[in-house]
């Protein structure tokens, strides 16, 4: 299957979703400033951060062509400072800044960015070629080898909300794992505090 660059996510309603779940705590947790990965469109990820309470944000892309569409229409409601590079490149220990990793890629390609940032970070995979269990497992060992995770798995049909909501525990660390299906089947990591 040819890869495709989704270049507009208005109309995901599965993705918002788990957004909407995920972005949830953003207030109550004190963050004020976002690093992240913006997507296709740039400025209603913005907005949804403004509304979270966040009032800046760093944003990262490394593809040129994807950079050129998300500077169409490109209107900072915040402020903003949008880096033509890598996200392995932003400093990982700020202080009251949410990490949003919302990758388009399978763990394979997304390796290093976990080890930086994994603890911390809400990440974004998708699920082709691995599969979710493979993925979890990769994920456990780049934030800790030694680790034995926990994983319970929600059994729950997914249309039922149309995500699953997975618990991962890696020693003392938890997370949330919202499988979803976007133009793949995805899933969202999310610590919890």
């Amino acid at each position: 299957m040819p890869y495709h660059i989704k270049t507009d996510y208005s109309s995901a309603v599965r993705k918002k979703l788990v957004q909407s779940e995920v972005y949830r705590d953003i207030r109550k947790m004190g963050y004020n400033r976002v690093i992240g990965l913006a997507g296709p469109n740039i400025t209603t990820y913005l907005q949804t951060m403004k509304e979270r309470g966040i009032h800046s944000a760093e944003v990262y892309e490394f593809n040129r062509g994807q950079l050129l569409l998300q500077m169409k229409g490109f209107n900072p409601v915040i402020p903003t400072r949008v880096c033509f590079d890598d996200i392995l490149e932003a400093d990982a220990q700020q202080k009251k800044t949410l990490y949003d990793l919302d990758f388009c890629c399978s763990i394979r390609k997304a390796k290093e960015h976990i080890k930086k940032f994994g603890k911390s970070a809400i990440i974004t995979l998708a699920l082709r070629p691995d599969s979710l269990m493979t993925t979890l497992k990769q994920f456990c060992k780049l934030i800790d080898k030694s680790a034995h995770p926990v994983i319970e798995l929600d059994q729950a049909k997914m249309k039922d909300k149309g995500y699953k909501l997975h618990k991962l525990k890696i020693n003392r660390s938890k997370y949330e794992c919202y499988q979803y299906f976007d133009t793949f089947p995805m899933v969202t990591i999310k610590p919890v505090y």
